[in-house]
């Protein structure tokens, strides 16, 4: 009744053991990223994201004003309110100062048990630690050049020198196809002056670099090469573990994670080709040096459907894939980039008569869209094109789908790669040459090369 009261009292009064926190949420993404081939670790970092008291909408929250919300929507706003008390502090500080601050600084959660879980793909570099990032002694910065030179190399043309994504100066180190060994650079700024030794530890590799190095002044640079030599690390498998450094006067810490994934071939995922007949060349790095044999597949012509789909409704098409089929690649492109598309592909059971399991998605924020069913099932699958947002000023997407089906029927074009097998020299560049001939040259066509050991194989589109 009215007279009623309530108290809050501190800490578990449950009687059992406390739940270990800060813990990664089920719900929470986690890495490798497929952009930029795996050469940048994401997620950056984690924050409190779990059961937050949060101020809400009443007319989208049920009539309150507050709720305990969880999600990213929680998480972000902690980090960029965190950026905003740095930069308040730190006027000088670039954000990208202030991310290298939060990332180096942050600490390692915890799994179920109670235990130090350091995956970097579920934590990044760690949880967020506000009693250290206002002093790091050294950041891991980028500027503006820097990142021009990253979206260069990863196809936006904006007419400067490609910057390769693990060579972006970051706090993080990462490559996702390394043959042998490799060799990342790293720039560290001096916040303050101090004395620096470095230690690494990456299982699976052996890391060679400087053991120290000296910062006379703020401001002061210092560049550090790390080679990473795989030793024992599985091939096709990240190993990950971080660089430390610490300031000999101070025990100030600066701390990067590292995930690195070993393979046999390094090698393109993507090639493309025009015309009825030609060639293109294929760059490959090897990790070992003798003969690479190389399997090939295809070409495979495309079965193609030209549509129209209004925002927020949808187009369906079921597909048959056969016994023997190696890749199915759904590829879903809309007419005006500026559209959002995404694509949904589902098995359908053997009756015929339900949908018996999402077997595959694409739904970025992108216009166009790519689902591969790598050794599918022999089934019948129901694909749909979704119109999420049309363009400005425009209310429905033109597209094109184009299913390509790679199986042992699929051998158009004399799909050749020579030579075949290619000599290689561990961790030398060297290439092939994939040709074809006699194709259609109105219908476009998908073919593949594998290699033994190698993360993917090398799709060649021919248009």
């Amino acid at each position: 009744g009215a007279s009623a009261t309530v108290s809050f009292e501190r800490g578990d009064t449950t009687g059992g053991d406390p739940t270990p926190v800060p813990q990664m949420a089920g719900f929470s993404s986690r890495g490798p990223a497929l952009a930029n081939s795996s050469d940048v670790i994401k997620p950056d970092i984690t924050a409190p994201g779990v059961s937050v008291l949060a101020a809400v909408a009443p007319p989208s929250g049920q009539g309150r004003s507050y709720d305990l919300y969880s999600g990213t929507s929680m998480s972000s706003p902690h980090v960029a309110g965190l950026a905003a008390f740095m930069l308040g502090e730190k006027p000088e500080w670039t954000p990208m100062q202030a991310k290298s601050a939060m990332m180096t600084t942050a600490y390692d959660v915890k799994d179920a048990d109670g235990n130090a879980d350091t995956d970097p793909f579920g934590q990044g570099a760690g949880h967020v630690d506000p009693t250290k990032f206002f002093d790091p002694g050294l950041v891991v910065t980028s500027d503006a050049e820097d990142w021009r030179g990253f979206l260069q190399g990863q196809g936006l043309d904006l007419g400067v020198e490609p910057l390769a994504a693990s060579d972006l100066n970051g706090p993080s180190i990462a490559q996702g196809q390394v043959t042998s060994s490799t060799t990342i650079t790293r720039t560290f700024t001096a916040l303050e002056a101090g004395s620096w030794s470095i230690s690494a530890d990456v299982p699976g590799f052996a890391v060679t670099h400087k053991s120290s190095f000296e910062m006379k002044e703020a401001g002061a640079n210092e560049v550090v090469d790390f080679t990473f030599k795989r030793t024992d690390a599985p091939l096709g498998e990240f190993a990950t573990g971080f660089v430390t450094l610490t300031e000999a006067t101070s025990g100030k810490q600066v701390r990067m994670p590292v995930a690195l994934r070993p393979v046999s071939v390094s090698a393109p995922e993507t090639v493309r080709g025009e015309g009825a007949s030609g060639s293109v060349e294929v760059p490959i790095t090897a990790g070992f040096t003798g003969d690479l044999d190389i399997e090939t597949a295809g070409l495979a012509a495309a079965e193609t459907a030209l549509g129209t789909v209004p925002t927020g409704e949808s187009v369906e098409y079921t597909i048959k894939v056969g016994e023997g089929t190696k890749l199915a690649r759904f590829d879903l492109d809309s007419a005006n980039d500026q559209a959002d598309m995404d694509l949904y592909v589902y098995r359908i059971n053997a009756a015929g008569t339900a949908l018996e399991a999402l077997v595959g998605q694409s739904a970025t924020g992108a216009a166009d869209e790519s689902v591969d069913l790598v050794n599918p099932r022999a089934a019948s699958y129901y694909v749909v094109v979704d119109g999420y947002a049309a363009a400005p000023g425009e209310s429905a997407m033109d597209y094109r789908l184009d299913v390509f089906r790679v199986d042992g029927t699929s051998d158009a074009g004399n799909l050749t790669a020579t030579p075949n097998p290619v000599p290689v020299v561990e961790n030398v560049d060297t290439s092939y040459t994939a040709s074809w001939s006699d194709v259609d040259p109105g219908t476009r066509y998908l073919g593949w090369f594998e290699y033994d050991g190698a993360l993917t194989p090398t799709y060649l589109y021919v248009n």
